[in-house]
Parts: C-alpha cells; structure tokens; sequence
C-alpha cells in the first residue's frame, strides 16, 4: 500500500506534457484560448485535432463537414426569459 510519503516529489522543473498540450489550444476561428470542442479524426487527418470555442463550434463542425451554418441561426435574437 502506498502512502503520501511514498508518493513522488513535485517536480517544479515545468509543466508536464498534457499541461503544455492544454495551454497551447487554441480556437481555429477566433484563437481564443482554452476551447471548449475539439474536433478530431474522422473528421481531421490523424494525429490533428481542430478546436472551437462554443461561437464557432458549428463554424468549425461545417468546416470539416462540408455543410455551411445557415445564416439565420447565426443571428438568433436573445429570449425574454
């Protein structure tokens, strides 16, 4: 059994390799960072994966699937509610 004195130091040389990949996504529209989408093979080659902030989700999702956003979703007024 292990316990917290057996664990592994914190190494404060730098970040680990999921932490670079995570800080390094950015929106494929607008850049913004820490997307919330990634869109992956199928739909990209392999090893490529295309991220989108939840604006361009569907932008992107088109992108990739040849089927365009139609434009009156894209200007829908806010809810009174």
């Amino acid at each position: 059994m292990q316990t917290d004195h057996d664990a592994q130091p914190f190494d404060p040389t730098g970040p680990s390799d999921a932490m670079q990949e995570y800080e390094a996504r950015r929106c494929h529209a607008c850049q913004a960072r820490h997307p919330a989408f990634g869109f992956g093979p199928p739909l990209t080659r392999p090893g490529m994966v295309l991220w989108a902030c939840g604006t361009h989700r569907a932008e992107v999702d088109g992108l990739l699937t040849g089927s365009p956003r139609p434009k009156a979703a894209a200007k829908r007024q806010p809810t009174l509610l």
